[in-house]
């Protein structure tokens, strides 16, 4: 299956990814927690076809923040893994700060819950993990432990809304370069995510 579009909500502890297709249906969907290893679920990113958008980190984060040094390390772990697939990463890999679209999502500085009411207008709801992992035993009867894996659940869960909406950011942008191309101005995907200001190459 071919992907169009891919968003990535990369953070330290949980992250998760959407695919869109060409129609804007979601096609694919996983987490990091889905995986016995952090490399395995790197690797699974790196597989995805067509492009692959990922949320970089905020700009308030500290030169020396460790959340920020382990985000770092994952991007320059996926940047790695997609060089080992011979992919053409400046045109299939790109990151994107989160007020970008968010801002452009018109969700900025949104709550979680404010932004999984605007995906749901949009026909997404995430997978619902606490009532996935309750049936398959990861969150304990009762105690510290439950609560923090429901915590846990639930947190996935606003990654997956993320996902979604970084994919369907990055899916309008693609839109407009093939109506640009329809015009006359050639311009790919990638090159098109380019024109706005904050999007990098790796």
């Amino acid at each position: 299956m071919t992907f169009l579009v891919t968003g990535v909500d990369l953070a330290a502890r949980y992250s998760a990814t959407c695919s869109l297709d060409f129609d804007g249906q979601v096609c694919a969907q996983d987490d990091s927690n889905s995986w016995s290893t952090e490399t395995g679920f790197v690797h699974s990113v790196a597989d995805h076809h067509g492009l692959i958008v990922v949320e970089d980190l905020p700009y308030r984060l500290g030169r020396f923040d460790s959340t920020m040094k382990h985000v770092a390390r994952i991007q320059g772990r996926l940047v790695e893994s997609c060089k080992e697939r011979d992919r053409h990463i400046q045109h299939d890999l790109l990151f994107v700060p989160p007020h970008t679209w968010q801002q452009q999502m018109g969700v900025f500085k949104y709550k979680p819950p404010e932004v999984a009411a605007v995906a749901r207008d949009l026909g997404y709801v995430p997978p619902n993990l606490v009532k996935e992992w309750q049936e398959e035993g990861k969150i304990p009867a009762h105690g510290k432990e439950r609560q923090e894996a429901r915590y846990a659940a639930k947190k996935i869960m606003t990654d997956y809304v993320d996902a979604f909406m970084i994919a369907r950011w990055a899916r309008a942008c693609v839109m407009a370069a093939a109506l640009a191309n329809d015009s006359g101005i050639e311009l790919t995907p990638a090159e098109y995510l380019l024109t706005v200001p904050t999007v990098e190459r790796y």
